[in-house]
């Protein structure tokens, strides 16, 4: 409130919000976590890419520029590390909308 900063609805929806309880109790499990830790460092990448776009003071646009790239740094660090441990096929990859 009162602030001349606000996320849109569809910045809302880049960002994995709140959070994740999941019973790992088997392999397919700890797929689903690996799945839904990948999305959220994919997401949250895009998120911070569209904020550097959107910001008007250069010194934050490069704030938003090394947070986008740390996370998708992230996501392919875990990416490879899934695929090489057998949590996904070598072919899988993450959609995201």
């Amino acid at each position: 409130p009162g602030s001349a900063f606000a996320l849109s609805d569809a910045d809302k929806a880049l960002v994995l919000t709140g959070p994740r309880l999941i019973n790992v109790r088997d392999l397919e499990d700890y797929r689903d976590v690996v799945r839904i830790t990948l999305e959220t460092e994919l997401r949250t990448s895009q998120f911070y890419e569209a904020m550097r776009h959107r910001a008007q003071n250069l010194e934050l646009r490069e704030v938003f520029g090394s947070l986008a790239e740390e996370g998708f740094g992230h996501h392919q660090r875990l990416l490879k590390l899934a695929r090489e441990r057998g949590f996904l096929p070598p072919n899988e990859g993450v959609a995201v909308v």
